[in-house]
């Protein structure tokens, strides 16, 4: 099965970009996943964020290859919304595995690739679930700052990203604002889940 993939609009800073383009590198199999959660109902929905809020891209593989050997569904979505003289990003990851065990072999391989990536600097949050891995990118002592989250739940792997519109000249939020915009969205999705 290929990736389906929706495009309406320009989306996604560096971080909350990383975590789409996750999806595109999960090979897809010809059968449908068995006894997998539906990853696009767990993700955030539009009644989670603001009512001007828009989608402008959507992907997902209900029958990705995971690492581990295992299977899942894997959905990202990103949604666009005026947020004062800003337009505000929020992309949301979902892969929902067959396992707990494949789960944690894709989030130790999502959370290693973060941790890699230039400019990623840790944050602290409040527990969101195990494993969690917040970080920090772009310019964030120049007000420049995005913020991503990847979580373990069960057998889910979920992650959400909120940056501003890169094309725009006031881009990025400082670093508080990064992190009250994340975890306010991160709290939303940690309730979607539920307890995986």
């Amino acid at each position: 099965m290929a990736m389906r993939e929706t495009t309406t609009g320009t989306h996604g800073g560096a971080g909350a970009l990383a975590l789409t383009l996750v999806l595109l590198v999960l090979p897809a199999t010809g059968a449908a996943t068995p006894r997998v959660a539906d990853a696009k109902r767990l993700a955030l929905q539009p009644s989670d964020l603001p009512s001007s809020a828009r989608r402008t891209s959507e992907k997902s593989n209900r029958s990705a290859r995971l690492p581990g050997g295992g299977r899942g569904h894997a959905y990202a979505t990103t949604f666009q919304f005026p947020a004062g003289r800003k337009r505000e990003l929020v992309t949301v990851l979902v892969i929902a595995a067959q396992s707990d065990a494949t789960a944690r072999a894709v989030h130790a391989q999502l959370v290693t690739e973060a941790k890699r990536a230039p400019g990623a600097v840790a944050v602290r949050l409040r527990s969101y679930g195990a494993g969690q891995f917040a970080w920090l990118n772009g310019r964030v002592g120049l007000g420049e700052a995005q913020a991503d989250i990847l979580v373990l739940q069960g057998a889910v792997v979920w992650g959400v990203g909120v940056s501003t519109d890169p094309t725009a000249s006031d881009f990025g939020f400082t670093r508080p604002q990064a992190v009250a915009e994340l975890s306010k969205y991160a709290g939303k999705q940690r309730r979607r889940v539920g307890t995986g």
